[in-house]
């Protein structure tokens, strides 16, 4: 700590410090403070508190004329600290020096912190987002760290008011922009860092103004231009100075005046041209102590024989990775030099066609022959160069065959090729080919690519060896997950302090436990494995990753409780385990991860987790909570999120437990929380909570108390549609609220009647004397001979095929209760059609509601193995019923011809089964969703709806190029361009017809197989007439249908040339022809 002498002559006190500190204590969660020793006791002396400083344990000359007793310091880093400090808190009179750094879930109110007069003030990786009020201390604050701390936006300006600053950290704090001229204003600096931020441009010449600086930290940056203009000479004191990772150019400065220097880092730039002759030629030998000089991972060129006039200097000068082809041998005998007098010249730099991971000898690592490389000081052993890599990847995996997106290997101009990416300097530092048709194995020698920071090969039929990971020295996230890799084990060769930080190898059948040498790499931030059918329990290793960020475990088959050691993570942001087999009790350490954003724990298969709801009374920045469809008991604490933003929009889902009680009304103080607690045993609600309309995403603001939970004895769980209220139950129903179904919550009782018997209540229940065919109806025939009616071998009924049949009045539920019923094709009738029971229907597979005169969804998601769903021509409106995403099984969805409204919703996303979605002749609106995440789908009809904007890059970027895609968007209003994405569809038959796009992506018109081979006879016209034509289909189907001159056509696709028409006659026969075949292959 940095403070100096103060003499403070203060009259008066805002309160006294006891009041001020319990104060602070209440706000920023005390009780769950780490260390709040003296604080929970209220202890009577103040200075035994755990990080309390009083002024008798000062030096005397440093408090004068502060009573012994009073708080002159706060040290509380490290100590689980939330919520927000109380600008009371800065009242107290005698305070110099605070220190709340790593307190991730506390936030540092700097309102009123003039009333202080701090020298020293502390608050790195916090959850602060604004230092407005901090100029306050211009007059005193000699010290300042912030680094960590999630500022953003444009370097503060209150900032450069702190004229007295001497030590300024600003590192990691999310600032971008410019460096400020103005910061010349703070010519007291001994040390600056503004390190790992997003500033641009070139460091201003006021930097060089700062002359007492003794520390310049501007690393992992973006800062541009070359330093020509910086006069260097200027800052005499500079001993550390730390310019990497930027993409500075030019020639590197000489800093020829400088005799103090300890480090210099300009690694990883894009420097240029000579090592200056005269650089650092002024320096000294300061008692043998080794000066770093870095200059490595540029492009430099020539390596000057003055260099030898340092020999004096235990001179640690690393020249890795650059363009140099001759080292002065005058050079390889300065001793003093680490490595030199053991390794002579190659202690410097490695020879051409050798390398070594720094690009030197060491202990550790001689220069290896390599046979190839041009340059000395190599890092990694090029067997090929970089386009060769690519091309050898290219090639492994069939790119000519299978690829969707081709590299053209005849232009060597590698980093204009698809996919990749490149630095100033032309070196790879991005692959990114997810789902694009690779095959086979993927070459191992791209993990020789020196400069590849992001290798995406997801979702390709390819393994990925990993022997030569740990050759990958900048390899920071690698994504394989849907692919055939299977052996983890070279994984253990990785640096434990390595690049690596995000790994996804989600889908990959592990099918076994977490493989131990995932969890041995150290340095990740983001681990994801879903979906990969592990076992076994969550090892304690999982401990050890102290950085992760991120870790989804979900869809997988992991049992046994949560390991304590996951408290260990405390840099946690994101963690689902969802969707395995875990039981037991939450460990404590869970509920006080203070960066904890988002937290899924639910659908556990079995028995589930347990115990009261946790509250997460500690975890200020939690917003996502899923703990739905477990076992746990009691009630909702009044606690919950305690020390959450108020204002912030939060979700709790808790439904399908054991919840019991009153939901409490202390949760009224959040304005915008989002609290699913339907199918639970909750009896009451107070009634503060319905009156807040923000809640349930506004539903309570139309529906009251509904919209959180339905009342006693009704059903639905909640309402969230106007038209799809609770509805009373007409059996005995109990006092529980938010029930899905009447009676105790369950489905209804097995009717105990023979499957005959339940066909004659359906007989009897829809007018059966009035069906148009009722043949051998209650005849002594068997029941497997009465029309409609499908049976198996052993006399089951399979089917109910009865579509067009003049069946009338209320279709029973009895009939869910079939055990081997998988198909009902009842389109065509007057009835009355609910899904209550349809839980019942273990083995229902495909269900045919077409103009049934059905008005709701109500329920449908409960049907556990529905594939099929047609319910075309009814009167559903409103939202798309969000009951369809429960639907895990469904292949095809028609809902075609309806009055639904609105976007189609992203909820859609999860529906991963889906094959065919008909959602034509509605009223969807808003722009178009994309079906990214829904791989096998092949079937979208939403033509002759409302929607806008344009096409999306990514609209189905994740289907299956093999098979056939079909796509019709006509008779919208999209505009703009066909994205050139779609050319990864080589099988595509698009529609876009009647719409405003003005353009179609390069390459699409070279798409021979799209639209059943017309693109390959008629080019674009076979996507899209131009502007100015147009042809009854909107493109060219066949040589006596071409596009015709239309000067009334101001879009690509249009149909008509007279633009009052809606559409044409043809239009409307296919229309029919369309509805007639989808019909026909449902019920077939």
């Amino acid at each position: 700590m940095r403070w100096a002498a103060v003499a403070l002559l203060v009259t008066t006190a805002c309160a006294d410090d006891r009041t001020l500190l319990r104060e602070l204590f209440d706000n920023t969660g005390g009780p769950s403070w780490s260390d709040n020793y003296g604080w929970s006791e209220n202890l009577s002396n103040l200075c035994e508190w755990t990080g309390v400083t009083c002024a008798s344990e000062m030096s005397p000359e440093s408090v004068v004329g502060i009573p012994s007793d009073s708080v002159v310091g706060i040290e509380l880093p490290r100590n689980f600290l939330s919520g927000r400090i109380p600008s009371t808190f800065w009242t107290l009179p005698y305070l110099i020096f605070v220190d709340v750094s790593f307190n991730a879930g506390l936030e540092v109110n700097l309102e009123g912190v003039a009333n202080a007069k701090l020298e020293w003030l502390s608050f790195d990786e916090t959850a602060t987002r604004s230092v407005e009020g901090i100029s306050g201390l211009a007059g005193t604050l000699t010290s300042l760290h912030m680094s960590g701390i999630p500022l953003e936006g444009e370097f503060p300006t209150e900032i450069l008011q702190l004229t007295a600053l001497e030590y300024l950290f600003m590192s990691s704090s999310g600032i971008s922009g410019t460096i400020p001229a103005e910061i010349a204003q703070l010519s007291q600096l001994v040390e600056l860092d503004l390190s790992e931020n997003a500033l641009t441009g070139a460091i201003p010449n006021a930097v060089t103004l700062l002359i007492n600086l003794e520390l310049l930290s501007l690393r992992s940056n973006r800062l541009t231009e070359n330093l020509s203009y910086l006069n260097f000479d200027d800052l005499a004191q500079l001993k550390f100075l730390y310019l990497n990772g930027n993409q500075l150019t030019g020639s590197i400065p000489s800093f020829s005046s400088q005799q103090n220097f300890e480090e210099i880092l300009l690694n990883k730039n894009a420097f240029s041209g000579a090592i200056p002759d005269n650089f650092m030629v002024s320096a000294v030998n300061n008692g043998n102590m080794t000066v770093v000089v870095d200059l490595s991972d540029n492009m430099l060129d020539t390596i000057p024989e003055s260099l030898d006039n340092l020999e004096h200097l235990f001179l640690d000068l690393r020249l890795a990775d650059n363009h140099f082809t001759v080292l002065p041998t005058n050079l390889c005998d300065n001793v003093n030099w680490p490595g030199v007098a053991e390794f002579h010249c190659s202690g410097i730099v490695c020879p051409a066609q050798t390398y070594a991971p720094q690009g030197r000898a060491t202990a550790a690592n001689e220069c290896t022959p390599c046979g190839t490389g041009e340059y000395l000081g190599a890092v990694v052993c090029l067997v090929q160069d970089e386009y060769s890599v690519l091309e050898q990847l290219f090639l492994n995996t069939d790119g000519e065959a299978s690829w969707k997106v081709k590299w053209t290997l005849t232009d060597r101009n590698y980093c204009a090729w698809k996919g990749v990416h490149c630095d100033a300097q032309g070196h790879v530092t991005r692959i990114y080919v997810p789902n694009n048709g690779l095959k086979g194995a993927v070459p191992e020698t791209i993990f020789h690519l020196p400069n590849l920071i992001d290798l995406d090969l997801s979702r390709n039929d390819i393994t990925v060896p990993f022997d030569r990971i740990a050759d990958a020295q900048s390899l920071a996230s690698l994504n394989i997950a849907y692919t055939l890799t299977g052996d983890f084990a070279p994984l253990t060769s990785l640096n434990k302090e390595g690049p690596l930080q995000r790994f996804y190898a989600d889908g990959i059948p592990i099918s076994g436990t977490l493989p131990s040498e995932i969890c041995a790499i150290r340095t990740l931030k983001t681990l994801s494995l879903s979906d990969c059918k592990l076992i076994g329990e969550i090892p304690t290793e999982i401990g050890n990753l102290g950085r992760l960020e991120e870790l989804y475990l979900q869809g997988n088959e992991l049992r046994g409780t949560l390991p304590s050691q996951i408290g260990q993570l405390q840099n946690l942001k994101a963690f689902s385990a969802a969707k395995n087999q875990m039981t037991g009790t939450l460990p404590s350490q869970l509920l006080r991860m203070p960066n904890l954003e988002a937290l899924s724990l639910a659908s556990q298969k079995g028995k589930g987790f347990s115990g009261a709801i946790p509250s997460f009374e500690a975890s200020s920045k939690l917003t996502s909570v899923f703990l739905n469809d477990n076992a746990f008991t009691g009630q909702v604490p009044e606690t919950l999120l305690r020390m959450a933003d108020l204002d912030a929009s939060l979700t709790v889902q808790l439904s399908n437990n054991n919840i019991n009680g009153t939901l409490p009304g202390a949760l009224a103080k959040f304005s915008a929380l989002n609290l699913y607690v339907e199918g639970n045993s909750i009896t009451d609600i107070d009634s503060r909570l319905c009156e807040i309309e923000n809640w349930m995403s506004g539903s309570v603001g139309k529906y009251g108390c509904a919209a959180i939970l339905c009342p006693a004895a009704t059903q639905g769980g909640r309402q969230i549609f106007e038209d799809e209220p609770c509805e009373p139950c007409t059996t005995e129903a109990g006092s529980l609220l938010g029930q899905k179904s009447c009676g105790d919550g369950s489905d209804s009782p097995a009717f105990s009647g023979s499957e005959q018997e339940i066909l004659e209540l359906l007989y009897k229940q829809t007018g059966g004397v009035g069906w148009h065919n009722q043949d051998l109806w209650l005849s002594e025939e068997s029941i497997c001979q009465w029309h409609g009616v499908g049976c198996n071998t052993n006399g089951q009924v399979t089917s109910l095929t009865l579509g067009a049949n003049q069946l009338i009045g209320n279709f029973p539920s009895e009939i869910y209760q079939l055990p081997a019923l998988q198909r009902i094709v009842i389109f065509s009738n007057k009835i009355n059609f609910s899904f209550e029971g349809i839980k019942n229907a273990a083995n229902l597979k495909v269900l045919v509601l077409d103009s049934t005169g059905l008005t709701s969804l109500r329920g449908v998601g409960n049907a556990p193995a529905l594939e099929g769903l047609n319910v075309r021509f009814n009167k559903l409106t409103g939202e798309m019923p969000q009951d369809l995403s429960r639907l895990e099984s469904l292949k095809s969805l028609d809902i075609s011809d309806n009055q639904l409204s609105e976007s189609i919703p992203a909820w859609m996303g999860s529906m991963k089964s889906l094959a065919s979605f008909k959602a034509s002749n509605n009223k969807f609106s808003g722009e178009l969703y994309d079906f990214a995440d829904m791989p096998r789908l092949t079937y979208v009809d939403l033509s002759n709806n409302a929607l806008t904007g344009t096409i999306p890059s990514t609209i189905l970027m994740n289907a299956d190029p093999s098979k056939k895609i079909f796509l019709s968007l006509s008779n919208n209003r999209l505009s703009g361009e066909i994205p050139n994405t779609l050319a990864s569809l080589p099988k595509l038959d698009l529609n876009v017809a009647n719409n405003e796009i003005t353009s179609i992506g390069g390459g699409l018109c070279t798409m021979s197989s799209w639209n059943e081979m017309q693109v390959s006879y008629y080019g674009c016209d076979g996507i899209a007439c131009p502007i100015g034509t147009s042809s009854a289909s909107g493109r060219q189907t066949a040589e006596d249908r071409p596009c015709s001159p239309c000067a009334k056509a101001q879009f690509m696709g249009s149909t008509v040339c007279d633009t009052s028409d809606a559409f044409s006659s043809r239009s409307v026969v296919g229309l029919l022809f369309a509805t007639f075949v989808g019909l026909t292959a449902l019920i077939s």
